[in-house]
């Protein structure tokens, strides 16, 4: 599960969701744990673009970790970003998926939102070039090796 779905995940998981102090909504590094250098679809990713990337975060709630579950990433403001649950249900807080033209109308139909946080969604898309393209290249290796998975 990607952001929500990750929620739903930790929550079906019988792990506590709830609001954080305050929305992480930008572009924020995420530091890849010592279980991801060892995951089965993380790993490749590890090797080939080191232990942090910065993608695009928009959420207000958290997780604690579920249990049996290992942690594979974190951020200054999230201490889970990511984990891994029997080895193949995986919860991804943060979004590898999106694109500019994404990024955009998130910023636009959530605008709201942004004014509320004291954001300005023109700053979100104008780092999107700068982050997108290593982005897209980690997230085409952990989906495409998490597919790989399921086949």
């Amino acid at each position: 599960g990607v952001c929500l779905g990750s929620q739903l995940l930790a929550a079906v998981l019988g792990a506590r969701v709830y609001s954080g102090s305050r929305a992480e909504i930008g572009w924020y590094e995420v530091l890849l744990t010592e279980a991801a250098r060892s995951d089965r679809i993380w790993s490749h990713a590890c090797m080939e673009h080191g232990d942090r990337l910065t993608p695009l975060h928009w959420h207000g709630d958290l997780f604690d970790l579920p249990s049996r579950s290992k942690i594979l990433a974190s951020s200054d403001m999230t201490p889970c970003q990511a984990f891994v649950y029997d080895s193949k249900s995986y919860g991804i807080l943060f979004h590898m998926e999106v694109t500019e033209k994404a990024v955009a109308e998130m910023t636009s139909v959530f605008d709201q939102e942004l004014r509320i946080n004291k954001l300005k969604g023109k700053n979100i898309c104008s780092e999107s070039p700068k982050y997108l393209p290593s982005l897209h290249r980690i997230g085409r290796s952990v989906f495409g090796r998490w597919v790989k998975l399921l086949e």
